[in-house]
């Protein structure tokens, strides 16, 4: 079962959500419900749990968050969902209050409760100041991103509150605004000035219509549909061939700024037409002729203007590039050709604003970029892509035999396997070959070596069960166990043997074989040492152990019990670390041998420390609170106190073997 496999089956069946908080009991719960024949390892890291959070769920009583990788995708279709909703509850832009939020946020919590009111305000437009001012004003803007001044012209026109065109007063102005807010409560807290911006009312025109010196203006002129130019006598098919032989014949173009001579120069060949109808048909209104006429410039044919027509040839002309940058003298260039235009329309077709178009007008070496809405952009792959794509090169990795499980690498090794599939972050690429993050942190930074799928290793090895313990195994038997669990003998001597409480660190690894090549068998278990070898380990490693504990109780501020964890610890490891002797009396690196001795002390030691320090805090805030108390007086031991008797006197009963320690 791939791992899709299964979170679609426990989707579908209501198990489990994405960004879910699970403690160890609903791991248990989910794991039970029919799946646990996959390893409980396998199992967290199927449903999106690293191995350290996984421990930390088992081990510690902590919580950890379900498909986390997953959330970002999960957020961005639940954000599509809850958008949709809203548009059918609200308009973009519209104001809404307190009650309205909480009402639908309560609706989307009761389905997703680890949605936080931020998230949520965040999908609809609301940013977190904006929710606190919601919260303390009572109001705010909803979907601001949504909204658009063309749609809302377009919806007052669809819905036949202003007709294009059409002639109004300030009064009337008014009752439209008044009306159009009862419509769509997104105007309710525009202002009259924004609302005569829908109408295409200029903001100076607005001014002297609300002064009273204007006393009526046209509205959305620009959605007015063009008025077919009527000529006596010619129909409109016969008006539109003319026009075209002039543009053919005369080279008449749209926007021309025409004079009375070329006005007589273009109806030559129409001389039956008047010359008033011929103005008509240049698109001429009555007083531009007369100005044409008496000295004037009036433009023609400006109906027939398209920019989507100029825009190819000048490309193909001058070989434009989108997002090519251009100076104002290269602007002046191009328009050489098409001097018909007014530069603010030329600067329309190469999206220049006149903002822009003013500054590199002021300074001759600045520059713009031209047809930036051309650009192509590439289709940017989403990080789930990437993800799914590693994850699939790590598979095929694996299926072909370039990498196995249990293989042991170090950072260079994986960065060669990286190197294929850098779109996604180091660690999450550990994570696929089944490296936990602790795991990556040391490989990378401490140049240690891990494994691949280590915690697979683990999961294995755990199905070995408790073996027998206080006895040798011989090489053969540790050879079968590892063939039998496809680990090696490192993953035995790592995991089996740690297991067993002996505190056996992976620095110790080596030694372990090198004992187990030596002797051809290793003894496994806590047995007692004899009188002779502890008499050796007290004679070679007493003042490393001393000082090892002093540190210890130092750090630990517990230095006042030091004699007593001193004799402690070496009576820990007269009774349970036998097992030393055993494999390593022989063994010619003392110091190798030393280190494993500290291991056990500091694997034993370690907690009653840490529980003296609480006991020891709690007292001393007892004491905060009840000065009073009569405190514990405490006896310093004094420097020369004799170790080895305060090993015996921590016997219940005088043994024959405390009289031999003695």
């Amino acid at each position: 079962m791939t791992r899709q496999d299964l979170i679609d089956e426990l989707r579908k069946n209501k198990m489990i959500k994405i960004g879910e908080p699970v403690d160890y009991a609903r791991f248990c719960e989910l794991h039970s419900s029919g799946y646990s024949h996959i390893p409980e390892y396998q199992f967290a890291d199927l449903l999106g749990i690293p191995v350290s959070s996984f421990n930390n769920i088992k081990n510690k009583g902590q919580r950890t968050i379900l498909l986390k990788d997953l959330i970002p995708a999960y957020e961005k279709q639940l954000k599509a969902e809850i958008i949709q909703e809203a548009l059918r509850r609200f308009e973009p832009g519209q104001q809404i209050t307190l009650d309205q939020f909480s009402e639908f946020y309560t609706h989307y919590a009761n389905i997703y409760p680890q949605m936080t009111e931020v998230k949520f305000g965040g999908f609809l437009d609301i940013s977190r100041d904006s929710l606190s001012h919601l919260r303390s004003a009572g109001t705010t803007i909803v979907l601001k991103s949504s909204y658009s001044t063309k749609a809302m012209t377009e919806a007052l026109i669809q819905e036949e509150l202003v007709t294009p065109g059409a002639k109004i007063d300030y009064p009337t102005f008014l009752s439209l605004f008044e009306t159009a807010k009862k419509k769509h409560p997104s105007l309710q807290h525009i202002s009259q000035y924004a609302f005569a911006n829908l109408l295409g009312i200029p903001k100076s025109n607005f001014s002297g219509l609300k002064s009273g010196k204007i006393f009526t203006l046209h509205i959305l002129k620009a959605y007015m549909p063009p008025k077919p130019i009527q000529v006596a006598n010619l129909s409109p098919e016969e008006v539109q061939d003319i026009r075209q032989d002039l543009m053919q014949r005369c080279h008449a173009k749209p926007r021309e700024l025409c004079t009375y001579a070329r006005f007589q120069e273009l109806r030559q060949g129409y001389e039956h037409i008047s010359t008033r109808q011929f103005a008509f048909l240049l698109g001429i209104s009555e007083p531009s002729y007369y100005g044409m006429k008496y000295g004037g410039k009036a433009r023609i044919l400006t109906d027939c203007f398209d920019k989507e027509c100029i825009l190819p040839l000048l490309v193909e002309k001058y070989n434009l590039t989108p997002g090519e940058k251009i100076t104002y003298a290269r602007f002046l260039e191009l328009h050489q050709d098409y001097l018909n235009l007014e530069l603010y329309i030329f600067a329309d077709i190469l999206e220049i604003s006149l903002g822009t178009l003013e500054r590199i007008k002021a300074d001759p070496t600045a520059s713009a970029p031209i047809l930036q809405s051309k650009i192509e952009k590439p289709v940017e792959a989403s990080p789930e892509d990437f993800t799914a794509e590693a994850q699939q090169y790590v598979e095929d990795l694996f299926q072909t035999g370039k990498i196995y499980v249990g293989q042991e690498i170090q950072y260079a090794d994986f960065l060669s396997l990286y190197s294929l599939c850098p779109k996604i972050p180091q660690h999450q690429f550990a994570r696929l070959l089944g490296i936990n993050y602790f795991c990556y942190q040391n490989m990378r930074y401490m140049n240690s070596k891990t494994y691949l799928h280590d915690a697979q290793v683990k999961e294995a090895i755990s199905l070995i069960g408790k073996i027998e313990r206080q006895r040798f195994y011989t090489e053969e038997e540790i050879s079968a166990i590892c063939q039998e669990f496809h680990i090696s003998p490192e993953d035995f001597i790592q995991y089996v043997m740690h297991s067993g409480g002996n505190g056996i660190a992976k620095v110790h690894t080596q030694a372990y074989l090198s004992a187990l090549n030596s002797h051809q068998q290793l003894y496994i278990g806590k047995t007692q040492m004899s009188h002779s070898y502890f008499q050796e380990m007290y004679d070679v490693h007493f003042n490393s152990i001393r000082r090892y504990i002093h540190t210890l109780c130092k750090n630990t501020r517990t230095l006042r019990d030091f004699e007593d964890y001193l004799a402690d610890a070496l009576l820990f490891l007269f009774e349970t670390a036998g097992d030393i002797e055993y494999n390593f009396a022989d063994y010619e690196d003392e110091s190798a041998v030393q280190r494993m001795l500290l291991s056990r002390v500091k694997a034993h030691l370690l907690p009653l420390l840490i529980e003296q320090v609480q006991v020891h805090s709690c007292t001393k805030s007892s004491d905060t609170f009840y000065p009073h108390r009569d405190t514990p007086s405490y006896q310093v031991p004094d420097k020369n106190t004799n170790v080895e008797d305060t090993v015996l006197s921590s016997s219940m009963s005088e043994t024959e073997e405390a009289k031999l320690m003695r």
